[in-house]
């Protein structure tokens, strides 16, 4: 995995800063702090890297970038 090229992979998922989400293999992972309770974002079967992720500045969406054997692709998600 290349998972581990990923410059600041760490991030507030939220405004409160009550979760991380990080990059862990192909998936992304949210963190809760109070709880240390992790959830997986659902990803597609066919991803082989995701290259980098970011946060909006007030943590209402989240953007993804990933890859597989033919394509690379950006997704945007409302958190």
């Amino acid at each position: 995995s290349h998972a581990g090229k990923i410059r600041d992979a760490v991030l507030f998922g939220d405004i409160a800063g009550q979760y991380l989400g990080y990059v862990v293999g192909r998936q992304l992972a949210f963190r809760n702090l109070s709880t240390s309770e992790v959830s997986f974002a659902a990803e597609s079967g066919d991803v082989q890297v995701i290259s980098a992720c970011a946060a909006s500045r007030d943590r209402s969406f989240l953007a993804l970038c990933r890859t597989n054997s033919f394509k690379s692709s950006i997704s945007i998600y409302e958190l």
